[in-house]
């Protein structure tokens, strides 16, 4: 049966960095010629693209992130995606807390 994969947990109001390393076939940092990024949370569904979007930065080579606040609790999977020159592809998790009572709502 597979494992699942660990998943970090976070609160409410939380930075979240999501990173995507991309190596070539000898495992040295290489660039894809395009990068996706999708993550979902319950009904949403977000898409990026790199380099048509700078919701993707390029940190270098091979190295690429996006960064957001968490608003909503909840399990959320991300996938990065390579394309081109280095083709890759690697699904994540993490989880949001929901906050305990006396804090709802604040």
């Amino acid at each position: 049966m597979p494992r699942r994969p660990e998943i970090n947990g976070y609160q409410i109001g939380d930075g979240i960095r999501l990173h995507g390393n991309f190596t070539d076939i000898s495992c040295v940092a290489a660039d894809p010629g395009s990068v996706f990024l999708r993550y979902v949370v319950g009904s949403s569904d977000l898409q990026f693209t790199w380099p048509t979007t700078n919701a993707i930065v390029k940190a270098g080579v091979g190295s690429f992130h996006h960064s957001f606040t968490v608003e909503s609790p909840g399990e959320y999977w991300y996938y990065w995606r390579g394309n081109g020159a280095v083709q890759a592809a690697e699904y994540h998790a993490f989880i949001v807390h929901t906050p305990p009572p006396p804090f709802l709502g604040s």
